[in-house]
């Protein structure tokens, strides 16, 4: 079962495709760690902000976050720095992010929630965790034009890879493997375009 879905008349969120101009992406991560231990990983943001390359939260104040992205999409290079909040719901083992931020230079912003879920893993009682994140987000200015195509969910999809990877190994005491500061966004296109030629080879 996805997370609960909540109509704006509830004060939840209104759903993506309801909003103009959004997208949506769902990814279920499967992590080889037990679900209390992720969920308590999940819980200190500042920390599980570095599987994710190219990300950092710069301050936690409550439920307020602050902190920036670095991406580079080959010359271009842009620094979304933004503002959020960040929700939890212990008994569910769920939480909510949402934020917007802008680069400077370009012109460009985002806005974007992430809800996720941590459960016990299918067929593996509580040795592992699947973990069910709901992206959805809008890019506006210059940086617009890469979210045509597809190409955007799949670079997403592939980050995903990245940090669950990455959280994992910080889980079980191991050093992150990907402290990229920046994201070099063309070679994560060529794997995708690879990724996408394999498949269609194999059709």
């Amino acid at each position: 079962a996805g997370l609960p879905q909540r109509s704006a008349a509830q004060g939840g969120i209104v759903q993506p495709e309801q909003r103009k101009g959004w997208s949506r992406i769902e990814q279920h991560l499967e992590i080889g760690v037990p679900p209390d231990q992720v969920w308590q990983k999940l819980k200190d943001i500042r920390d599980v902000s570095k599987c994710l390359p190219g990300a950092e939260i710069t301050e936690v104040d409550g439920s307020a976050v602050s902190g920036r992205m670095n991406v580079a999409l080959g010359p271009m290079k842009v620094a979304f720095s933004g503002d959020g909040s960040v929700v939890f719901d212990e008994t569910a083992r769920s939480g909510r992010m949402t934020g917007r931020g802008r680069d400077s230079g370009s012109g460009s912003s985002a806005e974007g929630e992430v809800e996720w879920r941590v459960a016990p893993a299918e067929n593996n009682g509580d040795a592992a965790s699947r973990i069910l994140v709901v992206l959805s987000w809008r890019l506006s200015g210059r940086l617009a034009q890469f979210n045509r195509g597809g190409l955007v969910q799949d670079v997403i999809q592939r980050l995903a890879a990245m940090f669950a990877a990455n959280l994992e190994t910080s889980i079980k005491g191991g050093p992150v493997t990907a402290e990229i500061k920046s994201l070099g966004v063309f070679d994560l296109l060529c794997a995708v375009i690879s990724a996408r030629w394999r498949r269609w080879r194999g059709k």
